[in-house]
């Protein structure tokens, strides 16, 4: 497996921030590839080693382009791209709350939904010095320190808070078995209003945001529990029936659960690719 550390991040910045995250890949023998599909984080991630051999495969253009050594990732609404690995690497990662970039960069998030930035077209030339002190750091405590405190002078310009973000986060914490309506009625604005704010600061509408965290906690339930059946999963995890799970599986992740984790398998095999890549988060 992907070797990978948490921590989260200091009271302060967790209006913006969910937490920080150390990976640590090894791809050897042939290139594996890692199926993306939508999900609903926004991420910072920083390669600590050469990005030679890291690629994304973009499936609306059928490219293949490199990825950025200080990326910021929008949340994404299908799968879009795939991850083409072929080395020694580590990362490390800055997790947003459903609002959290939009709040400390001001950037609408439906610019962000289903595209990868360089970091320094948002954050400017400071991200680079940043970048430069997490090759320094000894290890996953000393660069979330290192974030932190870059964070913490943007959190001072940060835009207000807004109800959206309760709202998503009860999407998240309800794994999107939400009422849209009502979540618009608790943050007092019309179900019109409500969207055109949601989709501004999370970066995608409130409906389909609900489906993408549903998507993104069933695939959390099968990688934590890999021989459940579709069965369990599909009412654990909120869907009317199998049916209804694998519609939105090919909707979401561009093929049948079986076939998507059957990819990952595929990519990922000791003897093709030296460790095997979890379902949640890498890019």
């Amino acid at each position: 497996m992907m070797k990978m550390q948490r921590r989260r991040c200091t009271s302060f910045l967790r209006d913006y921030i969910s937490h920080f995250e150390l990976r640590e890949l090894t791809v050897l023998n042939r290139r594996g590839v890692r199926p993306i599909p939508a999900r609903p984080s926004q991420m910072l991630v920083f390669h600590l080693r050469a990005t030679a051999g890291c690629d994304l495969l973009d499936h609306r253009t059928g490219q293949v382009v490199p990825t950025p050594s200080a990326g910021v990732m929008g949340p994404q609404t299908f799968r879009a791209v795939d991850a083409l690995w072929l080395g020694n690497f580590r990362l490390f990662v800055v997790v947003f709350g459903p609002t959290g970039f939009h709040r400390l960069v001001g950037v609408p998030m439906v610019e962000l939904a289903n595209r990868v930035y360089d970091a320094s077209e948002l954050l400017g030339g400071s991200v680079r010095q940043l970048h430069e002190e997490l090759h320094g750091a000894a290890g996953l405590e000393q660069m979330a320190q290192i974030a932190e405190a870059y964070f913490n002078r943007m959190a001072e310009r940060a835009r207000r808070f807004h109800p959206v973000q309760i709202a998503a986060a009860e999407v998240i914490a309800r794994h999107g078995s939400v009422c849209v309506d009502k979540l618009a009625r608790t943050a007092d604005l019309s179900v019109r209003q409500f969207e055109r704010k949601f989709a501004e600061q999370v970066g995608m509408p409130p409906k389909l945001y609900c489906r993408v965290s549903r998507l993104s906690f069933l695939m959390r339930l099968k990688e934590a529990e890999p021989h459940r059946t579709w069965t369990d999963l599909t009412y654990l995890a909120g869907y009317f029936d199998q049916n209804h799970l694998v519609k939105e599986f090919k909707a979401l992740a561009g093929a049948a659960p079986s076939e998507f984790f059957r990819l990952i398998v595929n990519g990922f095999t000791p003897d093709r690719a030296g460790e095997n890549a979890q379902t949640s988060d890498s890019y």
